[in-house]
């Protein structure tokens, strides 16, 4: 799985294109020790020290941290050995400081090198963010724990992009059924009509991601949700929406 098949995934679940748990998450921080050099540093052998130290993590790490569930990250390592496994998977993906070189690029949480070997590295298990049970943890934790009334906050979401062709205004907004919005307000102004939305898991990360591109375009922004915009700008929200980048 590469980085173009990584993010489709993201994009298929509904989910951010990386996890958005990393910053505070302790099965991150611990393979990001295992996998650098910082093993090296001497901070009274304490990992969270050592990377607060170095910066790599927030001074808040421990306040806010998000401990691993399970399957422990564990590394065995000798001259010309090494194996490990339970790893993040954005690490050797994405981290070009701190991933194993020779695991190529992949989300690989599990593998083997061995120097000697006819094949010198073998990737034994590669994942997305959402395999992770930290994440999965999260998901039901925001989606459960305030009981049914949080229904509405945590069912899937939609954002999206319409187009008044009538005064070439356009809005963007949220809604849990695009399609029955662009009839209500067409309802109003026939000239309506959507050009493109993306599915959210939960609520939050639609109102995220639709606040995002509200902030981004606020010098447009003609009044609520309408804004004026040029072809290259529709361009660009669209491919974000549907995931054309």
């Amino acid at each position: 799985m590469n980085k173009e098949h990584y993010q489709k995934k993201s994009f298929d679940l509904g989910l951010p294109s990386r996890c958005p748990l990393l910053q505070y998450c302790e099965r991150h921080a611990r393979t990001i020790y295992f996998f650098s050099d910082y093993s090296e540093v001497n901070y009274t052998n304490d990992y969270v020290r050592t990377l607060i130290s170095e910066g790599v993590l927030p001074d808040d790490f421990n306040e806010k941290k998000i401990p691993v569930i399970s399957e422990q990250p564990s590394r065995s390592k000798s001259t010309g050995y090494l194996a490990f496994s339970n790893m993040c998977p954005e690490v050797n993906l994405y981290d070009t400081d701190n991933r194993i070189s020779i695991a190529g690029e992949k989300p690989c949480t599990d593998g083997i090198y061995d120097k000697e070997s006819h094949t010198p590295f073998i990737s034994l298990t590669e994942k997305h963010y959402s395999e992770c049970l930290e994440f999965s943890n999260y998901v039901f934790e925001n989606k459960f724990r305030s009981g049914k009334d949080q229904t509405s906050k945590t069912a899937a979401c939609y954002v999206y992009l319409m187009q008044d062709c009538k005064n070439r205004r356009y809005k963007i907004g949220m809604s849990k059924n695009p399609d029955y919005r662009e009839k209500t307000l067409r309802s109003e102004d026939p000239e309506i009509t959507t050009l493109g939305s993306r599915r959210f898991m939960t609520r939050k990360l639609a109102a995220d991601f639709e606040k995002n591109l509200h902030a981004k375009y606020l010098h447009q922004r003609v009044r609520g949700e309408w804004f004026c915009l040029g072809q290259e700008e529709v361009d660009e929200i669209l491919s974000c929406l549907l995931n054309t980048v």
